[in-house]
């Protein structure tokens, strides 16, 4: 899936319980392991990263929900710590 807002900048594929991030061009990634909660909510755990903007340290974890799916879009609500932000992505096939 592309970040609407930024389609150009990179990726996310999951598979498995595996969440890759391909950022800058798909110049560096972040790896993170995926725990479901339910089938619209997961935490993510940073596993490795490359890309040196990354604000969060290997450990870190995400709670990321799904808050709408339409069609292929979908509307997602990152938090950590005191960090929160909602973003769109769309699925590519």
């Amino acid at each position: 899936m592309r970040r609407i807002s930024a389609p150009n900048d990179g990726f996310v594929i999951i598979k498995d319980s595996i969440h890759t991030e391909y950022v800058e061009d798909e110049k560096y990634y972040i790896n993170s392991k995926l725990e479901w909660i339910n089938d619209c909510e997961y935490n993510a755990t940073v596993t490795e990263f490359t890309w040196p903007k990354f604000k969060f340290p290997i450990g870190e974890v995400l709670n990321v929900k799904l808050i709408k799916l339409q069609n292929d879009t979908l509307n997602l609500e990152l938090k950590v710590r005191d960090f929160e932000v909602k973003t769109k992505y769309i699925r590519i096939k």
